[in-house]
């Protein structure tokens, strides 16, 4: 059993308070889709993250220098900040576009699992030194769905102000061109009656001469 658990998540330590949010934001996200709620995904505690963190470091010092481990494992750990950083932003954009009706529910599911399944590449990739399952498939694929999501968002939220912009102006158009058409048929009326009077009265002066 690692430290950072299957879903490389703990509790606690607030000393870096970005990276407490981000991993609340993650947590918080994983137990609606499933995966949290599992046993051993996670730490409960910074306390049993740090106790289960020296285990290890003691059985990898048993065949490689305690600097090296540590060195390892706190490169691993920068890598997981910097996905978990990543993915909380994703997670808000999706939200962001859930809460104001751009997208539905299962859209913003597609988004969470997507973000989920290149953070764990990350994750796995960093402590396994797998720079293709650590930058490629992980980390650089976040950070190109941070730019997808965004880019998304800005599209539809012009889109919906166009659309209530013209769905302000229709109702106007509609009115005037309501307005023109009835003002043609008077004028239309007016010009046929004035033209039937003309042709009366013609009749009634040719007969008045006769």
């Amino acid at each position: 059993m690692t430290a950072w658990g299957f879903l490389g998540l703990r509790e606690g330590d607030e000393d870096d308070k970005e990276w407490f949010e981000a991993r609340a934001k993650i947590k918080n996200t994983l137990e609606i889709m499933g995966p949290a709620t599992a046993p051993e995904v996670m730490r409960a505690s910074y306390e049993e993250w740090q106790a289960t963190r020296e285990d290890m470091i003691a059985r990898c010092s048993t065949c490689h220098a305690e600097s090296y481990a540590r060195r390892e494992l706190e490169k691993g750990d920068a890598l997981l900040r910097e996905a978990d950083l990543a993915k909380a932003k994703i997670i808000d954009i999706a939200n962001m576009q859930f809460e104001e009706g751009l997208i539905d529910d299962k859209t913003r599911f597609s988004i969470y699992r997507e973000a989920t399944a290149h953070r764990f590449s990350a994750y796995m990739g960093g402590f396994h030194n797998s720079a293709n399952y650590a930058w490629d498939e992980g980390y650089l694929e976040l950070v190109s769905g941070i730019v997808a999501e965004r880019d998304h968002l800005i599209v539809t939220k012009k889109l919906s102000v166009i659309r209530s912009k013209m769905g302000q102006i229709m109702p106007i158009g509609i009115t005037a061109l309501a307005v023109a058409l009835v003002s043609i048929f008077l004028v239309l009326w007016v010009l046929i009656r004035n033209r039937k009077i003309s042709k009366r009265k013609a009749a009634e002066s040719v007969q008045d001469s006769n």
